[in-house]
């Protein structure tokens, strides 16, 4: 509490006597000068709140005004939602973080004690590979028959290894029975410690918010080293883990996806056929489909019957991916053969395995036991990478980016890099100044979005005669509306320009202006048709509208 001493009751001890005597007028004169000096908002108070008014807190209201002068620049103030102490100790803060989301709902919030919305066009604009593309990370662990694990969607989980400290947090988990019958989880993590998948020998724990179990991890194959690739593989075939031995390990599933290409460079007599002459032309059989093209042989040496005993390969051709079929097709004899002949075609490396992918990782109870097999080809090798957490094949999260969503090309205007768009319940023209002088970051283009507020259709709606208040608030219905609505919207062109709705009510005088810049057709009457129940009878009724931020603008101005 501030101390006030006040200048007039020393006046009188500081004259000296003979003024007291001689000059009686002029020593009341001077105490009374400083009695009103000493009045509240004169200059011996202020000099006494000195040290109050240094604190924005305490101070007086008009040393308050001088502080939003001088450090408060371009924010009207005379109709503030805070105190103007406030916005003075804030001011600071939002200097530091001007143009920024954060700053827009700052002044929205003090000037108008609304909210706004900050979105980007951009973001609804198509771009190739523009979508999230990622996978789960995956634990198995134990499940301890004997106890009950009480889980609901607000429980907080995590894995942790007592020994190491080591631990993961968990997003979602899942209860599975292994071909044993032994039931464990599924744990999805959401981040975890890296040293999580190699460890050994840990101590592990399952934390359902404060209750804890005992755990054992389950290990799975998270990679396949390739010692030999092998040869006649197919894109497609499969790779598991052989099951003739009975210890649980199971549900590995992988397929390979990528095999060597090349030519070919063998061919092996199948099936010798009769009636054919050296020189007759072998070729691949097509009716086996092959991205491969341009092998071509001929028949070097046949016997007595026309049986084919020795062959010649002219050119091994490209691109095969496993053995081929080949068969005669040019019969100089002029012989239909009875039994025709066919050939093995092959290459040292053709068909080998080249890349793979895990579909499940399985559960793997006893690692010296795991064997992998495949369906089609021979002669690899291939040895199983094992580890705690498996990263699951990564997929497409969302569909941005694919042409089929709602992305929309630029349109270098509202579709582009460097536009935003402002929403909000206060109308633009109360704020785009504003926002303009001291928001908008410079070298981006700012469109504007009046939404209005649930119930303020619901009465003035039929008979308004306010012009463009009132075609505003039909488009702003009409661009909440699934395009399917819009059919039909559109009914013959109204001469006398008024907008009539399907329940008979007129609406006289609205001039409808020319709305092509905001991307409406120029100079268009709108005739409220099919649409009418799905939009303006849904407000009438007074349903409740949400903030709308989607990217679609409604009634828009630019500022650039």
């Amino acid at each position: 509490m501030t101390t006030i001493n006040k200048l007039a009751p020393l006046i009188s001890s500081q004259l000296p006597s003979y003024a007291h005597k001689k000059y009686p007028t002029f020593v009341a004169f001077i105490t009374t000068y400083f009695e009103w000096l000493d009045e509240e908002n004169n200059f011996a108070y202020f000099l006494n709140e000195f040290n109050a008014n240094m604190d924005i807190d305490q101070s007086n209201d008009n040393f308050v005004d001088q502080y939003l002068q001088e450090f408060v620049e371009g924010i009207p103030t005379y109709n503030l939602e805070i105190p103007k102490n406030d916005l003075v100790k804030y001011i600071r803060e939002f200097y530091i973080s001007k143009g920024t989301e954060e700053s827009f709902k700052f002044i929205f919030r003090i000037l108008y004690n609304k909210d706004v919305a900050i979105t980007y066009p951009r973001e609804l604009m198509l771009a190739s590979s523009d979508n999230i593309y990622e996978g789960d990370f995956i634990m198995n662990i134990t499940k301890d028959v004997n106890k009950e694990y009480f889980i609901t969607d607000e429980s907080i989980i995590y894995i942790y290894d007592k020994l190491s400290g080591l631990r993961a947090f968990v997003d979602e988990i899942k209860e599975k029975v292994d071909v044993l019958g032994n039931h464990y989880f599924e744990a999805y993590l959401s981040s975890f410690d890296h040293g999580l998948y190699e460890q050994l020998g840990m101590e592990l724990k399952l934390q359902i918010d404060e209750v804890i179990y005992n755990t054992n991890v389950i290990r799975t194959i998270n990679d396949i080293i390739i010692e030999d690739p092998g040869i006649a593989f197919e894109v497609g075939n499969d790779i598991y883990i052989d099951t003739n031995y009975d210890n649980g390990n199971s549900g590995f599933n992988t397929k390979i996806v990528a095999v060597t290409k090349g030519r070919i460079e063998n061919i092996a007599i199948n099936q010798s056929g009769d009636n054919y002459v050296a020189g007759d032309y072998i070729q691949v059989d097509l009716s086996d489909l092959t991205l491969g093209y341009g092998f071509s042989g001929i028949v070097k040496e046949v016997d007595g019957s026309g049986a084919v005993i020795d062959v010649e390969m002219v050119a091994g051709g490209f691109n095969y991916e496993d053995e081929q079929v080949g068969i005669i097709t040019t019969n100089y004899s002029g012989i239909e053969p009875i039994f025709p002949a066919t050939f093995i075609l092959s290459g040292d490396s053709l068909g080998s395995i080249k890349n793979y992918k895990i579909q499940d990782s399985g559960i793997v109870y006893d690692e010296e036991l795991i064997v992998l097999k495949t369906t089609g080809g021979r002669g690899e090798v291939l040895k199983p990478v094992f580890s705690n957490i498996f990263e699951t094949p990564k997929r497409t999260i969302n569909q941005k980016g694919f042409t089929s969503y709602n992305n929309v090309l630029t349109d270098s205007w509202y579709y582009q890099q460097f536009s935003y768009l402002v929403s909000s319940y206060e109308q633009p023209n109360q704020w785009k100044t504003v926002v303009k002088n001291i928001l908008h970051p410079a070298g981006l283009v700012q469109f504007n979005r009046w939404i209005y507020e649930s119930g303020l259709f619901s009465d003035d709606i039929i008979g308004f005669t306010g012009g463009e208040t009132f075609i505003s608030r039909v488009l702003n219905i009409i661009s909440d509306l699934s395009y399917r609505f819009l059919i039909g919207v559109v009914s013959e062109a109204v001469t006398d320009k008024q907008i009539i709705s399907e329940s008979g009510y007129r609406m006289v005088g609205h001039n409808v202006r020319d709305l092509d810049s905001e991307k409406f057709v120029s100079n268009f009457n709108w005739g409220i048709s099919t649409f009418y129940e799905e939009s303006i009878n849904s407000v009438l009724n007074g349903k409740s509208r949400e903030l709308n931020t989607t990217n679609e603008p409604y009634i828009t101005q630019t500022i650039t």
